[in-house]
């Protein structure tokens, strides 16, 4: 997430606690509030826990008239989508699966999508690129000069990230006991950290549209085990025995473009948690 996303959102979770507090707030806020406060009727008081506070899970702590408390993570998005849950790196599955499964990155070097890029960015400016630095700067260049120049970009890395999502899919598939131990470190619930017994994840879709919508989503009472992986062009979806989706990793790059600085994956809640 950028520091603009970072700020309207931050500045939501600073809205939805001052609601809970009983302070006005504006409408689609409200809304919010008042789904929240459904959800979980025994609300006394809330806080904020800030940015620089990621000891515990969530974005407020809610106190309950029991004396119990709850965490509160919230997500928004201002579309129909959940809201990214993580972004990772592109070596994940070398890291943390086996490291016989290349990162993306190396496989995009290694099947010549990297060559390409550079080929292309080579003959729009008539010499050699000196390092990656230097492309990633010659590229913000042409997103101000030549937007077109982008959209190649992501044509000659479209393919690569289709066939990065099938390979990855087929070797995780080799891998389940070490990919259902990835997918507890990244859902939000109890066995990572004592206060994922209560947290309540909170996703608003559509954030101050007219469709604005709020739904929870309860981790503990569903089936994450994953037993059968897929790819569906650049998403890999994790499936449990249902054939529910509990997460789907999407092969992306962060910043300037796709082919452009930072390659990535991420990582969205799927419909097992709903």
């Amino acid at each position: 997430m950028g520091k603009y996303e970072r700020d309207w959102a931050e500045a939501a979770e600073l809205a939805v606690c001052s609601g809970l507090n009983g302070k006005n707030v504006d409408t689609y806020t409200r809304r919010v509030v008042e789904a929240i406060q459904q959800f979980e009727p025994n609300i006394r008081r809330a806080e904020w826990k800030g940015r620089a506070n990621y000891s515990h899970g969530g974005d407020i702590i809610l106190e309950l008239v029991s004396g119990s408390k709850r965490h509160l993570e919230l997500k928004f998005s201002s579309e129909s989508g959940t809201g990214t849950a993580k972004n990772l790196g592109a070596r994940t599955f070398n890291k943390k699966v086996n490291d016989a499964i290349q990162g993306y990155r190396e496989y995009d070097m290694s099947n010549g999508y990297h060559a390409q890029r550079y080929a292309l960015i080579q003959n729009r400016i008539g010499r050699t690129l000196r390092s990656a630095y230097d492309y990633k700067c010659i590229l913000r260049e042409f997103k101000l000069t030549d937007p077109l120049v982008l959209t190649l970009v992501a044509d000659i890395t479209a393919p690569g990230q289709v066939a990065y999502a099938k390979y990855a899919a087929d070797l995780l598939n080799q891998n389940l006991p070490r990919v259902n131990q990835l997918v507890q470190t990244i859902l939000p619930i109890s066995g990572t950290r004592p206060d994922n017994e209560n947290m309540l994840y909170c996703v608003t879709k559509n954030w101050m549209k007219p469709s604005q919508t709020t739904e929870f989503y309860d981790f503990k009472d569903m089936d994450t085990q994953v037993v059968n992986i897929r790819s569906s062009g650049k998403s890999i979806l994790f499936c449990n025995k249902h054939d529910r989706t509990v997460l789907t990793f999407s092969v992306t790059w962060k910043n300037i473009c796709q082919g452009g600085a930072t390659p990535c994956f991420n990582v969205f809640f799927g419909n097992a948690l709903r």
